[in-house]
């Protein structure tokens, strides 16, 4: 089963790899509004088969495969991808999961379920161009994308795939606020109360780096929020 957004000529063109394909969102106009074609495939073979064909496009793996179908499909898919493969995050995916799909070659990920604004992004980010990713250093915060690892004052932080993308936000805004309007937008587009969403995840956050005289993360009143330092 595929479902397609047709191409426009100088399209971006993403093959998409799930079990679900719920994971696309938005109308097709608003895809072709943006220049961005897809393809959903819902077996490997078929998804490769499409990369192949056309090697600018760009692969993106669900990560609510199968784990252990997962490592192999992305062995397999860095050998015969032209472009960076991306990791679709699905909302429930392990921590573990993601540092072992980058471990194998998964350059960068995008949040599930995919819209045209997400995938806009993904393309401005540079997906197709296999560079060194830098980490980011705020304070005693430090965020490696590379590694899709985080530390906090010189020890390893487990996070959950959206805790690591609102640290690496901060931290790239870092000394600047990032608005709540911003991180909602992000992040949490999908839910109900995206507001809300965001405030429960900073709580977690702050749990997670832990009590200290000075929290790690600033509440700006009724804008926004930033690391400290």
């Amino acid at each position: 089963m595929s479902i397609s957004v047709e191409p426009l000529q100088g399209s971006a063109r993403f093959v998409v790899l799930t079990e679900d394909p719920r994971v696309v969102r938005g109308a097709p106009v608003e895809y072709r509004h943006r220049g961005i074609a897809v393809v959903i495939r819902q077996d490997v073979v078929s998804a490769l088969t499409e990369v192949v064909r056309d090697a600018d496009s760009i692969l993106i793996v669900s990560s609510s495969v199968a784990p252990e179908k997962l490592a192999p499909i992305l062995e397999l898919a860095g050998e015969v991808c032209a472009s960076p493969v991306v990791l679709g995050l699905d909302p429930l995916t392990d921590a573990e999961t993601v540092r072992s799909a980058f471990a194998l070659g998964v350059r960068t990920s995008v949040a599930l379920p995919l819209t045209p604004e997400r995938l806009e992004r993904l393309l401005r980010a540079s997906p197709r161009a296999a560079v060194p990713i830098e980490c980011v250093q705020a304070g005693d915060l430090m965020v490696d994308p590379g590694r899709h690892v985080v530390e906090w004052q010189g020890c390893r932080i487990d996070v959950t795939p959206r805790e690591f993308d609102v640290l690496l936000c901060l931290a790239r805004a870092h000394p600047y606020m990032v608005t709540l309007d911003d991180l909602a937008r992000q992040h949490f587009e999908a839910v109900a109360d995206p507001h809300a969403s965001v405030r429960v995840l900073i709580k977690r956050i702050r749990a997670r780096l832990g009590e200290s005289a000075e929290p790690p993360i600033e509440t700006v009143r009724g804008l926004g929020y930033r690391l400290a330092g």
